[in-house]
């Protein structure tokens, strides 16, 4: 598939095993595999990394490699059933969070032309998801802004930033390199190149002219 805002094809990827039910060595019951999702939730990690840690860690020292499978559920729907999902989607606070640092970012250095378009294809991103969950996961009179985004992403509870802007950091710049202190660079005495250096003899110059 085509990558958004690039005519470049998009990345390639292994795709998970066909299967219809868990595998044998991960034999876990679903209320614990509920229990712990929710408890993780409840750290401040978002459905992404929930799966990963049940994945890696598991329930009871046993892997859990499709939370899905095993419990017949998203992680995202066991957690709206204990009323533990994020106010906002996952998905659209990661891009929000992103298009805030680049606002940040481009405070400081107002001529980075190449950030200013990622703004551009950021906030088009942002502006599509909003969409999509307006009127569901989302109110109906939300539109997005870049104060709107600073106070909802600092008013939602849900995921690993517990509600905080992550990496409010500028993104890296030439301006952000560290430049050559005064006087370091080479002077004029360390590349001067002398008179014998240069000289042809006029049997050269026959030859070659």
């Amino acid at each position: 598939m085509a990558r958004m805002h690039t005519r470049r094809r998009g990345q390639s990827g292994s795709d998970k095993p066909v299967a219809d039910e868990p595998p044998e060595w991960s034999d876990v019951d679903a209320d614990d595999i509920e229990s712990r999702v929710v408890e993780l939730a409840e750290q401040g990690y978002d459905p992404s990394k929930i799966g990963l840690k049940l994945r890696d860690e598991g329930v009871k020292g046993i892997p859990i490699p499709d939370v899905k499978l095993a419990t017949g559920k998203k992680v995202t729907t066991i957690l709206e059933e204990n009323n533990a999902a994020p106010e906002i989607p996952e998905d659209l606070r990661s891009l929000m969070e992103r298009a805030i640092r680049l606002h940040e970012h481009l405070d400081d250095h107002p001529n980075d032309n190449q950030n200013k378009r990622a703004l551009q294809n950021t906030e088009s991103k942002v502006r599509r998801k909003v969409n999509y969950y307006r009127g569901d996961k989302l109110d109906e009179d939300f539109n997005y802004s870049y104060g709107v985004a600073k106070r909802a992403l600092a008013t939602d509870g849900g995921g690993s930033r517990g509600g905080a802007v992550a990496g409010t950091g500028s993104v890296s710049s030439p301006q952000d390199l560290p430049q050559p202190e005064p006087g370091g660079s080479s002077t004029e005495s360390d590349v001067r190149i002398s008179d014998e250096d240069i000289k042809i003899s006029d049997r050269d110059l026959k030859k070659y002219g």
